[in-house]
């Protein structure tokens, strides 16, 4: 799973120097940058647990969060005791991290007294020794986005320079060794150009993963039921259109829940069931990715808005539309 992979890289990165991070924190309480960004970490691992459904991590996360929220409010002072059980909370999310991303068991008996050692009256332990275990062989290296858009431009020029020499070498008398050399040149631009491409593609997934959610909580607020169905979570497409496409595919599934479908009365009222069918799809149509947003409701009552579109201060029917 991406989202899975893309949690284990990012917690691994904020690992390694979070450690270093608390017993810095440790030696100047008074630090409140480096507290925030140990409460961010703990926060952020134990948000994204509750979405991967992961929770032994959940647990850990959301006990060193209250302590340390308490040490933001004034409620705790960072003591020795607090920082030694601080730590091994972290260093028990690595080790369940690692354990993941091996695909081994690790034994949870421990990690009641882990948590228990948070409290304020709690009697200090001696901090455990972290388990050992092997980190799988990670092929995988995140790059910053800007380097992967020098990278496509600089094949961009590669392709119009080899263009460019094969042109001129067609208007010439060529020799058959460097005609089957510039063949070689252009099949290996060709697959680089197409690698590069690759790099900057991300499931589509990214951006469904969240719907569910926000379609629960919207049908929610409205007093609707909506039963989501998605499909072609496994689509590629660039990085960046997946980013432009968030807002605007929140705005447009919003309508739909608000707009598109009644609520279960009016549903049942119309002889339809009571929860409404709203489906999302994505899918390849030659060199475009076409995504849908569908439902099974009556949809926008034109006779209602079309009225209020052409009463001032909207255009009337005369006007020419911009």
């Amino acid at each position: 799973d991406d989202l899975l992979q893309e949690f284990i890289a990012e917690t691994r990165e904020t690992l390694e120097a979070l450690s270093g991070e608390i017993v810095a924190w440790e030696a100047e309480p008074t630090d409140r940058a480096r507290l925030d960004a140990i409460f961010r970490f703990v926060h952020t691992v134990k948000g994204s647990c509750g979405f991967l459904d992961l929770p032994r991590l959940a647990r850990l996360s959301h006990a060193a969060e209250d302590v340390l929220a308490a040490v933001r409010d004034g409620k705790r002072t960072p003591d020795t005791n607090l920082v030694t059980a601080v730590l091994a909370i972290v260093d028990r999310i690595g080790e369940i991290v690692e354990a993941i991303d091996a695909g081994t068991a690790l034994d949870d008996s421990s990690e009641d007294l882990l948590i228990a050692a948070l409290d304020e009256d709690a009697v200090p332990v001696m901090q455990a020794q972290p388990a050992t275990i092997g980190r799988a062989n990670n092929r995988s290296v995140r790059l910053n986005v800007d380097l992967l858009d020098r990278r496509m431009g600089g094949m961009a020029e590669m392709v119009l320079a080899r263009n460019e020499l094969a042109r001129r070498l067609r208007d010439e008398q060529v020799d058959p060794l460097v005609e089957a050399a510039l063949e070689r040149l252009s099949l290996t631009v060709a697959e680089m150009r197409d690698t590069v491409t690759r790099t900057r593609m991300q499931k589509i997934d990214a951006l469904f993963s969240a719907l569910p959610r926000m379609v629960r909580d919207t049908a929610g607020e409205l007093g609707k039921q909506v039963a989501l169905s998605i499909d072609g979570s496994d689509v590629e497409l660039d990085r960046e259109m997946i980013e432009l496409m968030r807002d605007p595919l929140v705005h447009i599934i919003r309508n739909a829940v608000d707009h598109g479908l009644e609520a279960p009365a009016d549903r049942k009222a119309a002889g339809t069931r009571d929860a409404g069918r709203l489906v999302v799809s994505a899918r390849q149509s030659g060199h475009q990715i076409l995504i849908e947003v569908a439902d099974d409701g009556r949809g926008i009552d034109l006779a209602r808005r079309v009225p209020n579109a052409r009463a001032p201060p909207h255009f009337t029917s005369r006007e020419p539309r911009p």
